[in-house]
């Protein structure tokens, strides 16, 4: 301990962010610096002070209120996963998968998707329906499959902003 100033207490006897955000640190004028100095130094120090300071209420409280917000923030959501479509093609103006409303519509078998998934063809966001974090379906307006062409469809979770790996769907002549 012969390296922290003698008017520091033992970090064993003062809690973490008490010395770290304390008073003026053995008459350094650069707080800022003084005390960034005495914290690397602790750290650095033996094993003995780490644990100390993993001791602190205050410490743990934080720790523990920055891995809530990195889950309820998705940081450590995966990206939604097309693994599988269906139909995959068509011919030109020809409806498929039609629905009661006339409407054709496409599903998709996913991995990681959310309430916020909706399947993207193209650049344009379809209106889907969350079936569960495996299945999201969707209506395709009849002006996207009216020529022909292959069109790139993939996941986005709006929330996130997470897209998923590409699919395509071919529109035949």
């Amino acid at each position: 301990m012969n390296s922290v100033p003698p008017d520091i207490r033992p970090v064993q006897q003062r809690p973490f962010f008490a010395w770290f955000m304390g008073g003026n640190i053995g008459g350094i004028d650069n707080k800022i610096s003084a005390r960034f100095y005495l914290f690397w130094t602790r750290m650095m120090e033996e094993g003995e002070h780490m644990v100390a300071i993993l001791r602190s209420r205050k410490l743990r409280f934080l720790v523990l209120f920055v891995i809530l917000v990195s889950v309820f923030i998705g940081c450590s959501k995966a990206p939604p996963v097309l693994k599988q479509m269906g139909p995959t093609k068509t011919k030109a103006g020809v409806a498929f998968n039609v629905q009661s409303n006339g409407e054709s519509a496409i599903w998709a078998i996913t991995e990681n998707a959310t309430k916020t998934t909706v399947i993207v063809w193209g650049e344009r966001q379809l209106q889907s329906t969350f079936g569960g974090s495996n299945s999201v379906t969707a209506l395709v307006p009849k002006e996207l499959y009216s020529k022909p062409g292959q069109f790139q469809v993939y996941l986005l979770d709006k929330k996130t902003g997470k897209k998923s790996n590409g699919l395509v769907f071919t529109v035949e002549e």
